[in-house]
């Protein structure tokens, strides 16, 4: 019993020296100029100004890969030169290309409305 109780002391010494860096710097402000504060890296106030941000540059950075899918699916219809089998898989390919399309735009859409609703009802 002496042996768990000096166990279960030592276990709580550990947890209080191990959680007092993290309890300090979560106190610590950024605008107080302290060399031991950890500021925001991101730049972002909130978590929707974060996703919004997000998909932006996901959007940016889709979009030339969807032009370049589609103008991929085109040759394809070029290419078939009226073959029965290869009509149908460059129609399943330009299908597939708009749907990526769709959901992509869609989602930044989405997420854009959300936010402007979110941003309006808060203030």
């Amino acid at each position: 019993m002496k042996q768990l109780r000096y166990i279960g002391g030592t276990g709580v010494i550990a947890s209080v020296i191990f959680l007092l860096p993290f309890v300090t710097f979560a106190a610590c402000t950024a605008s107080g100029g302290d060399t031991g504060c950890v500021g925001n890296p991101l730049k972002y106030n909130s978590v929707m100004e974060f996703v919004q941000n997000a998909l932006r540059l996901f959007v940016l950075l889709a979009l030339p890969v969807l032009a370049f899918f589609i103008v991929l699916a085109g040759f394809n219809f070029i290419l078939a030169r009226g073959n029965p089998g290869k009509l149908a898989a460059a129609k399943w390919n330009f299908l597939f290309v708009i749907v990526g399309t769709c959901l992509v735009l869609g989602a930044w859409l989405l997420a854009s409305l959300i936010g402007a609703t979110i941003t309006q009802i808060t203030g």
